[in-house]
């Protein structure tokens, strides 16, 4: 048996010493960005173990810098397993801003994880381009004249009135799936059941021209799934994708990370079929053509409800959705084989339409999409301000701008992490989540959309206790309960006929972390009262008179040393 396990040691002894930890950076993404009227990207590295061991608990560094100072930093801790040989893209938490593209951005990204036996491969650093795109009108559309032309233009949200710019292919137009604006930049989806079911991502530029992305891919895709739908959450800066399974009536919504093209699975609902979807004012809405109804999907789960009908007549697959932020109005165009194509406004409350112009049958508007930026914001503000070693609600005073947190007295507060929720869209610095030095009050600056700053002062204190109170007074020689009044701050106790009262020891118990004087089981006289004085942990101090009273045996005299008094007395 000692054998056994001799030989198991050694095989362990064995194992160790030649597993090789080894985490490399292999790619960055993006490497080109596309700008419109800003840009916000979270960036994307992809990790590889190359070592001989299944790895997790690892660190990812992401710093840009525009040739002169550095402009992002995050750094995001992966605790996932890792298995040998295998790569996955880790997707930065904090958004990358940027508000002017003439900078030659430089991108670094860093992986750490301990005993890693290999440092060649832990860094890498690419140049980041950008290809500014400009599109002048309100909103651009994908327009099929049946066995004649397919063509990109312009649409008049007013009017409906559709100008052409191009002429785009017949695989093109047939394969479209819908669109939708990103910071100002166009993006669609062409997609559709066949023998590949292609699934790609493209950006449609202003002259009508197409930027394949590349081919949209996920772990939970299934056969004969082609997407019908994408959308553009410009609240948190993320894309969604709708798909359908060819011969099924199963939406499923995923979200889709732009630039590594990955689709990860939310959920999907039954029964049902959304052939387009679009996100408005924090919420995400869906035209379902089996009943020709109007349908608000929850963004966490996938599933739906159902808001109402749409006042339109059958419909077939090419629908599709727009929303104009600035306006708040959401646009539809819907297409039949009996009346043709029309654009139409659509009330999110109630999900009935109003036509804008009647295309009939000559032509269908096979997607289209509105150019509308939401409006920057203007907003400052730090609204939650936390800290794990904090032992009250964090105090903030939005009229000062100052921020209070306490921790206990013995607390170490040179090396805080604080976490940090500011306004939607704003920035901040220092960042959120990095040890700070709280032995004197830090500065935070807070940086809106518009680019206005506001100074946030946090301020961490040692927390001192308040309570100067007795809280329990008592002699083994009383005969009734101690009477405590904490309104007056005076203690009544009754003992015997016969105690002396000249040298009696006391139990007292006071508020924690307070102190009293005379101290607690001295004896003292009591004839007459005495006075204790009770200091809280704060400083602040409380007197308390103490008077003792012997009953008398007899009953009859009724004076102060003989009489229970009971209230504020």
């Amino acid at each position: 048996m000692k054998r056994i396990v001799l030989v198991l040691s050694l095989l362990t002894l064995f194992f160790v010493m030649h597993a090789q930890v080894n985490l490399g950076v292999t790619e960055i993404l993006p490497e080109t960005i596309y700008y419109g009227t800003s840009a916000k990207i979270y960036p994307n590295v992809k990790v590889q173990n190359f070592g001989t061991v299944t790895v997790e608990n690892f660190d990812v560094t992401v710093v840009v810098t525009d040739g002169t100072q550095e402009v992002y930093n995050c750094t995001e801790t992966i605790s996932e397993l890792l298995a040998i040989g295998t790569e996955r893209f880790i997707t930065m938490n904090t958004l990358w801003r940027i508000e002017d593209p003439n900078f030659d951005f430089e991108i670094t990204a860093t992986v750490a994880i301990d005993y890693d036996s290999n440092s060649n491969n832990d860094e890498l650093t690419v140049d980041c381009t950008i290809e500014q795109l400009t599109y002048p009108d309100e909103a651009y559309a994908l327009r099929y004249v049946f066995y004649e032309d397919k063509t990109f233009g312009t649409l008049g949200l007013e009017t409906g009135d559709y100008s052409m710019i191009s002429d785009v292919s017949l695989s093109f137009a047939l394969e479209a799936r819908g669109a939708d604006f990103a910071n100002g930049v166009m993006y669609g989806i062409i997609s559709t059941y066949g023998s590949d079911y292609p699934r790609e991502l493209h950006i449609m530029k202003p002259n009508g021209e197409s930027i394949n992305l590349g081919d949209i891919t996920g772990d939970d895709f299934q056969e004969n799934e082609y997407v019908s739908g994408i959308t553009y959450d410009y609240d948190t800066h993320k894309f969604y994708i709708i798909t359908t399974i060819w011969g099924l009536i199963t939406p499923r919504l995923y979200m889709l990370n732009q630039h590594t093209l990955e689709a990860k699975f939310i959920g999907q609902e039954e029964d049902l079929q959304f052939m387009s979807i679009e996100y408005a004012d924090g919420a995400m809405y869906a035209i379902e053509v089996q009943q020709l109804k109007l349908h608000k999907l929850n963004m966490e789960t996938g599933q739906s409800t159902e808001i109402g009908s749409l006042g339109v007549n059958y419909v077939a697959l090419d629908q599709c959705l727009g929303y104009d932020v600035l306006s708040g109005t959401m646009y539809g165009t819907f297409y039949n084989d009996i009346s043709g194509s029309s654009f139409r406004t659509i009330n999110l409350e109630t999900g009935h339409t109003t036509t804008i112009e009647s295309y009939g049958d000559t032509f269908n508007l096979i997607f289209f999409a509105i150019n509308a930026d939401p409006l920057p914001s203007e907003e400052n503000d730090i609204i939650s301000f936390d800290i794990p070693e904090q032992i009250e609600n964090t105090l903030i005073n939005a009229t000062e701008h100052t921020i209070l947190v306490e921790v206990e007295t013995d607390i170490d507060v040179t090396a805080l992490i604080p976490v940090i929720e500011i306004s939607s869209n704003a920035t901040i610095f220092p960042r959120s989540g990095i040890p700070q030095d709280f032995t004197n009050p830090v500065e935070y600056t807070i940086t809106s959309e518009t680019g206005e700053e506001q100074i946030w002062e946090a301020t961490v204190a040692a927390y001192y206790s308040t309570g100067n109170e007795i809280l329990s007074f008592s002699f083994r020689e009383q005969s009734e309960e101690t009477i405590i009044n904490t309104t007056q701050h005076t203690i009544l106790i009754e003992v015997p006929s016969g105690t002396n009262v000249t040298s009696m020891t006391p139990a007292i118990e006071i508020s924690v972390d307070a102190t009293i004087s005379p101290e607690n089981a001295v004896a003292l006289d009591f004839t007459n009262p005495v006075e204790y004085t009770v200091t809280a942990e704060d400083g602040v101090e409380q007197i308390w008179t103490v008077t003792v009273v012997i009953s008398v045996s007899n009953g009859n005299d009724v004076n102060p040393a003989t009489t229970k008094l009971i209230g504020n007395w």
